[in-house]
């Protein structure tokens, strides 16, 4: 008897593919209609979705550079006040709440039971989209 296993891997996992965005939000409570989408490419530019399941789709919009200003200004200010020490999950917070579009960020955290690695997700998600030379 040999002393190792092998493994089988000819068996490739199973993806399911998920059902069209739109489709998505048919069933989401309070979901924008198509046309609201397509409002807010016109207002905003470019909007993203993220999404952690089908049930869990949020909407939102890059940081704009006057908007990172003042975020990198809040955050000197706060370091300032504090021995150069920032509360990061309160700055993420503040990030995605700038930036979300759909659905609100507290209706969302009540929704979805207040998931603690959400926030930190789409902040980092967001951060990701700004220009390479931008960083947290």
């Amino acid at each position: 008897m040999p002393d190792t296993l092998k493994e089988d891997t000819d068996e490739q996992p199973v993806v399911t593919p998920l059902p069209p965005l739109r489709q998505m939000l048919d069933v989401l409570p309070n979901a924008p209609t198509p046309l609201q989408i397509d409002e807010w490419k016109q207002q905003l530019g470019e909007i993203f979705v993220s999404g952690f399941s089908e049930n869990e789709l949020f909407i939102w919009r890059p940081v704009r550079r006057a908007e990172w200003k003042e975020l990198q200004a809040g955050l000197a200010t706060e370091a300032a006040a504090n021995n150069g020490q920032i509360n990061q999950l309160k700055y993420e917070e503040t990030v995605v709440k700038t930036c979300l579009v759909w659905p609100d960020l507290d209706v969302a955290a009540k929704t979805l039971d207040g998931k603690a690695g959400t926030v930190t997700t789409l902040h980092e998600q967001i951060l990701q989209n700004l220009n390479p030379t931008v960083t947290d």
